[in-house]
């Protein structure tokens, strides 16, 4: 009887945890960033670097959220992809607000490559 009773307790801690949750959705803050999306490439990977340091390892394939605080900030980014001694390459400035997302397109084209 007494292992039944501690299996409802246990069982009954982890259904109020399970209700309750850990987390208020309520009381979440909103995103502030900019969203990355590079159009009209082939699949490849992005090196991104913002002010100079690097962030994140990006895709072609989808967008790629990037968590700043409000400010403006100089986005280099390049392509892990070569064709002989070239490659895609951008160099932009976005400015974030305060719970605002920005999004930042970069397309490849002509003027967007750099080489070694």
């Amino acid at each position: 009887m007494k292992r039944i009773s501690g299996v409802a307790l246990v069982l009954a801690i982890i259904l109020a945890l399970t209700i309750t949750g850990c987390e208020d959705d309520s009381q979440s803050t909103e995103a502030t960033g900019f969203e990355l999306v590079i159009e009209e490439c082939l699949s490849f990977g992005v090196y991104v670097y913002v002010d100079g340091e690097f962030q994140d390892f990006a895709s072609t394939d989808e967008p790629h959220f990037f968590p700043l605080p409000a400010g403006t900030y100089d986005v280099w980014a390049y392509g892990n992809a070569t064709i002989g001694n070239q490659y895609a390459c951008w160099s932009n400035q976005v400015t974030v607000r305060d719970t605002d997302v920005v999004r930042l397109t970069l397309f490849c084209s002509e003027e967007n490559i750099c080489t070694d």
